[in-house]
């Protein structure tokens, strides 16, 4: 457990929405977030991007009182309250290709625990465990600033997988590649998705 006397009271706690695997709120310059079943290994692939230099994902910093993980808050907007000509321009989709490959690429190294117990949501079906997929890495699960994406955020559907997958599921969100009128979500209009 760690000490979060000096954070906790100092600001409300105020709930974040989107979600809807968990109940986060934020406090502070941290997030606050019940612990599941999957919550060992995301901590441990957190610490471990970040052990590796990769800066676009959560840093885990413990556990508070009420037995939450603590997460730093990761400043910006989330990426479905961007403009949307920031959003669906072609230098946004490149940069979260390269931001899912970095992600990627920082794994190098961790081992995937057998025991570990992840998300079956969206989970490549017999996928090779070529890496932990993040399996909702989407406009509103990305955190952007002054017109750039620096953040990937949400990783409770992270599960073994392959790249490709990762990726398939990401460009179908990201072009996007289906209606808006299929989606729950706010999307660009037919003719942005045709192009």
């Amino acid at each position: 457990m760690t000490d979060d006397s000096e954070l906790e009271g100092l600001d409300a706690e105020i709930p974040l929405s989107g979600g809807n695997m968990n109940r986060v709120v934020r406090a502070g310059t941290t997030v606050r977030r019940l612990v599941g079943p999957q919550s060992s290994g995301i901590r441990a692939l957190l610490r471990h991007l970040r052990a590796n230099g990769f800066t676009g994902a959560p840093e885990f910093l413990g556990i508070d009182t009420q037995g939450r993980e603590i997460l730093a808050f990761v400043e910006g907007v989330v990426g479905w309250d961007s403009d949307p000509k920031f959003l669906w321009r072609d230098q946004t989709l490149i940069a979260a290709g390269e931001m899912l490959r970095r992600y990627h690429d920082a794994q190098s190294g961790l081992v995937i625990r057998s025991d570990a117990q992840w998300s079956t949501i969206g989970r490549e079906p017999g996928g090779a465990a070529e890496v932990l997929c993040h399996n909702d890495f989407a406009p509103y699960n990305a955190i952007c600033r002054d017109e750039q994406l620096v953040a990937m955020i949400d990783f409770d559907l992270v599960a073994p997988g392959s790249r490709v997958w990762d990726l398939a599921w990401a460009a179908v969100n990201w072009i996007p590649l289906f209606d808006p009128s299929d989606h729950p979500r706010h999307r660009p209009e037919p003719d942005e998705s045709r192009r």
